[in-house]
């Protein structure tokens, strides 16, 4: 009878797990890990940089003088309102300059007011009668520098002398 066996007389070797090489995939993991830990390293350091700029800032606050500080804005605002007044001071200068040398002797101002941004000057007088007004009114006209004139609220007052007002307004050539 043939014998049994049991026990193939070639036994080939049983490989426990996967056929492929290891090393690419090991190698993908330790690169991911290494930019993992890189990462986390540098978020520390971005974190410290940032808690020391807190503290800095904390210690600069606190070192502040708030009421200087306001000192400080408050001569600046009007440091920038001088400048503005200054910048048009030449203007103003030859507008006053040009209604003085216009202006008849007998011809009292109550009150002027300006717009320089407008070149507008409007002002109340007392003159001694209706020919001054008149006569002060054509004064104005005649100069080239004037571009409009207009006279209102002509009132005489009980001492025979005419209140009056006069708007006038400036050609742009004479201010340039």
């Amino acid at each position: 009878m043939p014998e049994l066996e049991l026990l193939p007389e070639k036994t080939q070797k049983i490989q426990v797990g996967p056929k492929e090489n290891m090393w690419p995939v090991l190698s993908v993991l330790i690169i991911i890990l290494a930019l993992y830990g890189g990462l986390l390293f540098y978020n520390q350091t971005l974190k410290a940089k940032v808690q020391n700029l807190d503290a800095t800032l904390i210690n600069f606050n606190s070192g502040r003088n708030r009421r200087e500080e306001d000192r400080i804005n408050e001569v600046n605002t009007k440091l920038s309102q001088a400048q503005s007044l200054l910048g048009g001071h030449i203007f103003w200068s030859r507008g006053f300059q040009k209604i003085q040398q216009l202006t008849l002797p007998s011809v009292r101002f109550i009150y002027i007011t300006a717009s320089v941004g407008e070149l507008k000057f409007e002002f109340r007088a007392i003159a001694p009668n209706l020919t001054a007004v008149a006569k002060q009114g054509a004064n104005f006209l005649a100069d080239d520098s004037i571009q409009d004139i207009s006279i209102n609220q002509i009132k005489v007052l009980t001492n025979g002398q005419t209140e009056f007002g006069i708007k006038l307004t400036f050609n742009d050539q004479f201010f340039r």
